[in-house]
């Protein structure tokens, strides 16, 4: 089974790098913006995992993570559970918002965080 830190070389890739994982010309509002099957493939490993937390909106309000400011400003301390409820807001809301996904990926979120899980894991 793959696990999402495989993908760390290709998250990384696609930081600052629009053309990684986008579809040419395509901004965060259009339709098949992703452009490279991998994300795609993240996301079928991400529920493959078993990793994602089913109830994520009550477990960020209760963790006081209800903006993507308390995740920035609270991120050092995050839990592997914590993280694990973030990872899964994200995918949730690229669901809602198509782009928001390949535009974490752009922007370094996405690394960041997969990073952490992989480093909290190892401990």
């Amino acid at each position: 089974m793959k696990k999402i830190e495989q993908y760390l070389p290709y998250l990384k890739d696609c930081i600052g790098n629009i053309d990684e994982c986008r579809n040419p010309n395509n901004d965060a509002n259009t339709f098949d913006i992703i452009k490279d099957s991998r994300l795609s493939e993240f996301i079928g490993t991400f529920y493959e995992s078993n990793i994602a937390n089913h109830d994520y909106i009550n477990y960020l309000e209760e963790r006081e993570l209800k903006s993507q400011k308390d995740i920035d400003e609270k991120f050092d301390e995050l839990t592997l559970d914590d993280l694990y409820s973030v990872l899964t807001l994200y995918i949730r809301q690229d669901r809602f918002v198509e782009g928001k996904l390949v535009a974490l990926a752009e922007n370094g979120t996405l690394n960041k965080l997969v990073q952490r899980i992989t480093e909290l894991k190892a401990h």
